[in-house]
């Protein structure tokens, strides 16, 4: 996750540890390579809360494209990552940007966050697994730092809920 407001101390409480990375493309490029360089792991799972303007609030989805929406990636061909499957949530593409997204992105896709295509890009580089599971806590508008925080409680529920269906079945 990006940050410990998104667990909400749920996924600590279970005894679960969680790694944030931090808010960004950047923060989260470091903390991916370090942790999978410290940990070695097969597989990352990234949990999180995005916008959307296509899907409505309090949908959970499963990314499986992650593209770049910055405006100077917008102008050059960019490399797209893709993610086997995981889930049988709705399948959407994530685009990444550091930026909250009020307008029509630049790019195509369904949801806007700010790390996925980060930790996609390390993971791809890295030869791990990654998967991405966020839940819709906002429609990317003036609204949309009142909505998230609003909608914290009952993402990090909904996220710790899908989490332990992977993990225990």
């Amino acid at each position: 996750m990006a940050l410990p407001q998104e667990s909400q101390g749920l996924f600590e409480a279970e005894g679960l540890k969680i790694h944030y990375t931090g808010v960004g493309k950047i923060k989260s490029t470091f903390a991916a390579q370090k942790l999978i360089q410290l940990h070695k792991p097969d597989w990352v799972l990234n949990l999180g809360t995005a916008g959307s303007q296509k899907i409505k609030c309090h949908q959970i989805v499963e990314c499986v494209r992650f593209v770049q929406r910055d405006p100077l990636f917008a102008e050059f061909q960019q490399k797209t990552f893709e993610s086997i499957p995981l889930t049988n949530l709705a399948k959407v593409t994530c685009g990444t940007a550091d930026f909250i997204e009020k307008n029509e992105p630049l790019v195509e896709c369904d949801i806007f966050d700010m790390e996925a295509y980060a930790l996609a890009f390390v993971c791809d580089q890295m030869n791990v697994r990654f998967n991405s599971i966020k839940y819709i806590t906002d429609s990317s508008n003036e609204k949309t730092l009142r909505d998230w925080k609003n909608n914290l409680h009952q993402a990090s529920r909904s996220l710790l809920y899908e989490y332990q269906k992977l993990i225990i079945g």
